[in-house]
């Protein structure tokens, strides 16, 4: 972002996290006193909270820990895979090549063993994103504009998925917007044994992932935009994120 547009930002309240909606019933224990008659049914009276429980749908849930050793065995695991592919085209392209049945005019591109994971986590972010954000979205009214999608992602899905809200978000009302985290939890236990610039370095593979989730949840929001992150003091992360059209 530029230095006048960066002038020109504004600094925007979050507010506080919309209370999730409560599905208590009403209590069946009542008692009514002399003279008066009972506010609930006899056949309700049959009714148990225990009844209650079952019938409600048991909610699937994943340790917090295993997902967080899921995430950070992810980028290895992909860029093997991606490795392991294109070594594959490369070998499929020599064996062409003596065959004569490629042109040898067209210089093929050197293969990016990095370019090809990112995209790979990004991939899986945005299917992660999308679905969250299509889940949180139902509990609530719909979203008028980009700015009210974009406090949404700040509030509702950075807590659903990182546990804290955005710190800081800025834009300059022409599409750009610029969401601080302060402590990224994904970076908060992240270290090499060179020190903070050589950790800084190496945690941008590991943002493609979040990178997904965010473009992810906004495309499913109907605010389709490109989405950078840079992380150059750990733990803080820094989100810079274009709408399309703008």
């Amino acid at each position: 972002m530029s230095a006048r547009s960066t002038s020109a930002a504004h600094r925007l309240s979050l507010g506080q996290p919309s209370a999730a909606p409560s599905y208590a019933l009403p209590s069946l224990s009542g008692h009514s006193g002399p003279g008066k008659s009972s506010a609930v049914p006899a056949g309700s009276q049959l009714i148990t909270q225990h009844t209650l429980n079952l019938s409600a749908p048991a909610p699937r849930l994943v340790d917090a820990h295993a997902l967080l050793l899921l995430t950070a065995e992810m980028q290895p695991l992909l860029r093997s895979s991606a490795s392991h592919c294109l070594q594959q085209t490369a070998d499929l392209s020599k064996a062409l090549a003596k065959t004569n049945l490629r042109r040898d005019e067209v210089n093929a591109l050197e293969p990016d063993v990095d370019f090809e994971t990112a995209v790979r986590m990004e991939t899986i972010g945005f299917h992660v994103g999308a679905n969250i954000a299509q889940r949180l979205a139902g509990l609530r009214p719909p979203l008028m504009s980009t700015l009210d999608v974009l406090k949404f992602v700040c509030k509702e899905l950075w807590t659903t998925v990182w546990e804290k809200q955005v710190d800081n978000l800025r834009t300059n009302h022409r599409g750009v917007y610029v969401l601080q985290d302060n402590a990224f939890k994904p970076l908060l236990r992240m270290s090499t044994a060179q020190g903070q610039s050589e950790t800084a370095r190496q945690s941008k593979a590991h943002l493609a992932y979040p990178i997904g989730i965010v473009r992810g949840a906004l495309a499913q929001m109907g605010v389709p935009a490109s989405v950078v992150a840079e992380a150059n003091q750990l733990p803080q992360c820094v989100f810079h994120i274009k709408t399309t059209g703008s």
